[in-house]
């Protein structure tokens, strides 16, 4: 019968396998049959995969009985085959069984005397293998070890980059990086600041200007190893430096462009950093590059087939610039083919990004919490098996934001509940040196908090993300920033009504202007938060008449259901603290319950019902 493992096979009973096992010849001569019912599985069976893992299985257990050399080297074949076939099955337990039994075969790193391309080959793919779930060091150091040349090192070496980034160790990543590109000859400064920044930017403006769209589409195909390994490097840079240092991940990206377009195309990088030169341009606030770069990347996408680059490229590209010009529903579909595309080609890391950004634009466009919450416990549960830290630290977030809503916590305003725990998190996230991590997390505590009208409590959080200015400029180019805006500009508002503060006036004026202006550019997406923040400025000049209808046409203008719901909350709010009217405010209160309960809502639909009770 089926093992517990996948391509693994068991005895329906251990009494039967108990029977016939001591019933067979024991010593070395078990260890010879062992061998011979491998080999003769293999020649009787040589194209079925599930016999091939059984095959091989067998001659491992014998293969203290193989004494010719010759033999030894072909069953480490054998098991390199066998564990990259388990790997491409997604069974890493198994490839890791497969890759402990070739190591085994030839102890004191002798393999790489007797076959050195095959066992720089075992060593570099059973380094991927192990990287799923710990740390594929020892390996990576037996092939620096032994490596003849420079090439023969760099995927050994960008494996471990990898597996530190998964694993939250940004610090490392960045550091093995940076030596990595040393001996690439691109050098890249540990600690960036904005004359770095400026430099690169120069530069590579320079390097583009006289450039047109034809042009750079039919740049070359680089062709130079070390460049091309080099800005490899810089693509498994661009998350660790993301998190942890805006100036270092805009030079990484800026030098990623340049390369480009001194060297040529690199199918599996290019594209991502043309869109990241969007961005680059976005905070510039040049709307037109940053757009026109965005759309060369998708371009260069389909000219060069980069199916590798292609999940990167789209959670870069409309994730992080195309939804200025694109209503935020149109995401969903390009968002999704990212993380499909990704899982199928074997990059998980921007796949999963791809991922979490698709919760993030359903949670924003009111997709109802009952049918998204289960999607972000499916996303969860996939970023947990591929071991991807980075996006999983996000995603709790967002998860439990989602089960406090829904009632399925203890304390709606506090995140922990069965997707994460509030004050773990935060401890992590200020050990891993996560700006945008910790940024994010001060950031859903905020929003909690104005939903439920602790204002008070929401401007402490609001105070706190300030001080994390690199999760801020992170959040600049995200389409997450209509909702952090409004948020803010809301909170400004209702902080001027409450204490006169003429300061925080004048900070909810600029965000409405920039939001406005947003609009006029093309952002087809501000229109359904500034007609809540117009009536929320105007309410202290308004009649009670004009106050409820302004509100109503607010509600109204909202295509995301809690948006709707918010409306009506504060027209109820500022309807009973102005005139008193607690009827009128009763309405109100009614309309929000039924959209917080389309939303799916329930705490805030009990939130809600207490503030009817009290009316």
């Amino acid at each position: 019968v089926s093992g517990r493992r996948p391509y693994s096979y068991t005895f329906s009973h251990d009494k039967i396998f108990a029977c016939i096992y001591s019933a067979l010849p024991t010593g070395m001569e078990r260890k010879q049959l062992h061998v011979r019912i491998g080999h003769r599985l293999l020649d009787a069976y040589p194209n079925n995969e599930y016999i091939k893992f059984v095959a091989v299985d067998q001659i491992n257990q014998g293969a203290e009985s193989i004494t010719k050399t010759t033999e030894r080297v072909e069953l480490v074949r054998m098991n390199l085959d066998t564990l990259k076939l388990a790997s491409k099955n997604s069974a890493f337990d198994r490839a890791q069984d497969y890759t402990a039994s070739a190591l085994s075969l030839f102890p004191n790193d002798g393999l790489w005397q007797v076959d050195y391309a095959l066992a720089l080959e075992l060593h570099t793919i059973a380094a991927e293998t192990v990287a799923v779930n710990q740390s594929p060091g020892e390996l990576v150091d037996k092939v620096v070890l032994h490596g003849r040349t420079l090439e023969d090192k760099i995927p050994a070496s960008t494996t471990l980059m990898m597996y530190y980034g998964w694993n939250h160790r940004f610090d490392e990543t960045l550091d093995a990086g940076i030596a990595l590109l040393k001996l690439l000859g691109e050098k890249i400064p540990r600690k960036a600041g904005k004359l770095h920044v400026a430099w690169e930017l120069t530069r590579a403006k320079n390097d583009a200007k006289h450039m047109s769209d034809e042009e750079l589409l039919a740049l070359p195909v680089a062709e130079n190893k070390n460049k091309i390994a080099a800005m490899k490097t810089l693509f498994l840079m661009y998350s660790a430096a993301f998190c942890t240092s805006a100036e270092l991940m805009l030079v990484i990206v800026l030098r990623a462009f340049r390369m480009s377009l001194r060297n040529g195309i690199v199918a599996d990088v290019t594209p991502f950093a043309f869109s990241t030169f969007g961005i680059c341009n976005e905070y510039m606030k040049n709307e037109t590059e940053c757009i026109r770069f965005h759309k060369l990347a998708l371009k260069l996408v389909n000219i060069h087939s980069a199916q590798v680059v292609k999940s990167a490229t789209y959670y870069s590209t409309y994730g992080l610039g195309l939804h200025r010009v694109m209503p935020l529903e149109e995401l969903q579909a390009p968002l999704a083919e990212g993380m499909k595309i990704g899982l199928q080609v074997g990059t998980p890391g921007p796949a999963l990004t791809c991922g979490l950004m698709l919760v993030g634009l359903h949670y924003i466009i009111g997709t109802c919490l009952t049918q998204l919450e289960p999607m972000a416990d499916q996303y969860m549960k996939l970023m947990e098996e591929y071991n991807r830290t980075t996006v999983t630290v996000c995603m709790c977030l967002t998860h439990q934001k989602i089960l406090n809503l829904m009632g399925r916590s203890n304390d709606p305003l506090t995140l922990t509940g069965s997707a994460m725990d509030q004050t773990q998190h935060y401890h992590d996230m200020v050990a891993s040196r996560n700006d945008v991590g910790l940024f994010l997390h001060l950031e859903y505590r905020f929003q909690l908090h104005i939903f439920f009208e602790d204002w008070d409590t929401a401007m402490m959080y609001h105070k706190q993300v300030l001080k994390h200015p690199d999760g801020l400029k992170s959040m600049g180019p995200h389409f997450q920033i209509v909702e952090h805006n409004f948020l803010t500009a809301l909170l400004y508002f209702v902080w001027h009504r409450r204490t006169g503060s003429r300061k925080h006036k004048k900070l909810a004026l600029q965000i409405l202007q920039t939001m406005k202006t947003s609009k006029v550019n093309g952002n087809p997406n501000y229109d359904n938060y500034i007609p809540i923040l117009l009536a929320e400025m105007r309410a202290k000049k308004l009649t009670k008449h004009e106050l409820n209808e302004t509100f109503r046409r607010a509600a109204a203008k909202c295509k995301f259901v809690q948006l709707r719901a918010m409306a009506h909350e504060r027209a109820a709010s500022l309807i009973q603290e102005e005139f008193g009217d607690k009827d009128l405010a009763k309405q109100h209160l009614e309309a929000a319950k039924r959209r917080y309960e389309e939303w799916g809502a329930t705490a805030k639909v009990k939130d809600v019902d207490e503030k009817l009770r009290l009316a």
